[in-house]
């Protein structure tokens, strides 16, 4: 993965883009990840998703800086959360790039989607 764009918003808030780059394999090799999380990612198309799904996590291990376990389930309404790490955290992904964004103090939220001509329309 090569990082595209780090931002500190706060002493305590920050964001990453980093451009996905590796395999499904390449990512994998990178993480550790639980049974549920290995059953999740079967059921997702191979491809893109996968991929993305993969390259935030990545992402958030390196943001992290951590060599250990990161327990990142969703809640209810599908946002995810840090288990074992005091930080919020948003993840968002759009084609070929994933984006984590990380605080101590507040909730966040990032969303990225590719700009398309069509959007410009609307």
């Amino acid at each position: 993965m090569a990082l595209v764009y780090l931002k500190e918003i706060t002493q305590h808030t920050r964001f990453a883009i980093w451009k996905i780059e590796e395999s499904a394999d390449e990512l994998l090799s990178k993480l550790q990840l639980s049974r549920s999380e290995r059953a999740f990612l079967e059921r997702l198309n191979k491809g893109k998703r996968t991929l993305n799904w993969l390259g935030t996590r990545v992402l958030l291990r390196s943001m992290l800086d951590t060599p250990g376990y990161i327990d990142c389930p969703s809640d209810e309404n599908g946002k995810p959360y840090l288990v074992n790490f005091p930080h919020k955290i948003s993840l968002s992904h759009s084609f070929d790039y994933a984006t984590v964004m990380l605080s101590t103090t507040h909730e966040v939220g990032i969303d990225m989607e590719l700009v398309k001509p069509k959007i410009e329309l609307i």
